[in-house]
């Protein structure tokens, strides 16, 4: 069977000599592009990189989506039978290999899958969520180590090779992150098959969030830099999740670089404005990165509001595991509560019965760092759901410029004015309705599934040359 890179130049030549015809034209661009996306998590419904990785692809032809990623998991949710093929190699699967033992990867169809979810396999062991969190932590000696791991594992497999050349990609879209052996793989698959390869940035990598004495850390900083320089450099595109990081890193990489943002959901038809009383502010997701400092001003600042009578409340809904300390510093009765995590169904009844949504980023200088170029991928839900928003964190964080910037929410960032600005959202149903307002607007112009569908099928039909490029849509994702 010939390679991918051999059956991509014959289907290059033929393009060429067939593309007077308006016949052949029209078969050209009546599909997507052959994508194979490789990505840490796998497709899912779960959590905020897999639900943003999936609003980009969800209307995208089944035929010619492929997936290759790393987690000990199995794809979940709408996506899970939208993409057919996918490729999957774990980090204990690399170790196993390094150490010697067969070479790792296996491929993964439709069948496999519902079987395991059945069995109700689709995740990770207890000890491998174990192994995870820990791996969280970041370390620089684990990280690495890690990928040290996988630069020893045997990878490049016959069966690997086959798989990839059986799905005849036309192109790469590599979901960036913090480790360098993803980038080199997917370096490698894009050489292999003479392909175009297009990068992913949702979170600033490559800057330098903190100072360490470490020099591990700066060691992995180095390599991942050179990586990303190397790899990131000669990209054919690179998309980021918000203008902030796109202006930069097309600086940085001298790579042209388009703003994806995250697609969100069905959009309210108008603002809806809740009867109930007290008004009811939920934060949905994480309460690291110091952003539990900033929620407990917050629960502050209702409980002095609350004083003569409770007029609102605050509930928090994270995944995340917090000690006795935390679930305290989280918890004022009357003003706020710690809810533990949500599904996605849940999610979506929680955003219902809210009367306000709340996004909070951290006050101090490290966090701020971390943050800085991140969008949260809740924000896009927030203002399709109809409801008001309340954003409160440093003004050059990425999701409270884009709020403030784009009038889309009432934004707190300085926290001596947090009480005022509560108490005032919180009496006035009106003002809560004209923010809602500006939110569906933004979440008309950029996050409808619609427009970021054409967006990204624009863009990357370009790169491949197997679509016409929309300029429209190009010029609506950076309005």
């Amino acid at each position: 069977m010939p390679s991918c890179g051999t059956l991509q130049s014959l289907r290059r030549i033929t393009g060429t000599l067939e593309a007077d015809t308006p016949t052949n034209q029209h078969m050209l661009n009546s599909v997507n592009p052959r994508v194979l996306v490789i990505s840490h998590r796998a497709f899912n419904d779960k959590g905020a990189s897999g639900n943003a990785l999936a609003s980009y692809f969800k209307h995208w032809d089944a035929d010619a989506l492929a997936e290759l990623y790393f987690y000990a998991e199995l794809p979940c949710g709408p996506m899970s039978g939208k993409c057919r093929e996918y490729y999957q190699i774990t980090d204990f699967d690399a170790l196993r290999s390094a150490l010697g033992r067969p070479a790792c990867g296996r491929t993964l169809g439709g069948a496999d899958i519902a079987a395991a979810v059945e069995e109700n396999e689709s995740g990770p062991s207890r000890l491998q969520q174990l192994v995870y969190e820990f791996g969280r932590k970041k370390h620089p000696s684990v990280m690495l180590l890690r990928d040290a791991i996988w630069r020893a594992a045997h990878w490049r497999t016959p069966a690997f090779n086959h798989w990839v050349d059986k799905f005849r990609p036309e192109l790469i879209f590599l979901v960036g992150g913090d480790y360098t052996f993803a980038y080199d793989i997917a370096s490698h698959v894009a050489r292999r098959c003479d392909i175009p390869l297009v990068v992913f940035m949702g979170d600033d990598w490559y800057g330098v969030s903190r100072f360490s004495l470490s020099p591990l850390y700066w060691l992995h900083k180095a390599l991942l830099r050179r990586t990303m320089h190397r790899v990131v450099g000669s990209a054919a595109r690179l998309f980021t999740a918000c203008d902030q990081m796109s202006e930069e890193y097309q600086r940085i990489f001298n790579v042209e670089s388009t703003t994806l943002p995250t697609a969100c959901g069905p959009i309210a038809p108008e603002p809806v404005l809740g009867a109930g009383t007290p008004v009811e502010l939920s934060y949905i997701g994480k309460v690291s990165l110091g952003r539990w400092t900033t929620l407990r001003k917050i629960g502050e600042a209702l409980a002095e509001i609350n004083a003569p009578q409770q007029r609102a409340r605050l509930r928090i809904y994270s995944t995340e595991r917090l000690n006795r300390r935390m679930l305290k510093r989280l918890s004022i009765p009357g003003a706020m509560e710690f809810m533990g995590g949500l599904s996605a169904l849940e999610v979506r009844r929680v955003i219902e019965r809210s009367d306000i949504l709340v996004h909070v980023e951290s006050m101090d200088k490290v966090n701020r760092k971390l943050t800085r170029l991140s969008l949260s991928t809740k924000i896009p839900e927030y203002l399709a759901s109809g409801r008001c928003i309340f954003v409160a964190g440093p003004a050059e964080v990425g999701s409270i410029r884009y709020v403030q910037d784009h009038e889309a929410g009432v934004v707190v960032t300085d926290m001596e004015a947090l009480r005022e600005n509560l108490k005032a959202l919180i009496a006035n149903p009106e003002l809560r309705r004209r923010h809602a307002l500006n939110g569906l607007r933004l979440a008309h112009q950029r996050h409808d599934a619609k427009v970021i569908g054409d967006l990204l099928d624009a863009a990357l039909g370009g790169v491949v040359g197997s679509t016409i490029c929309a300029p429209s849509a190009l010029a609506a994702a950076r309005q």
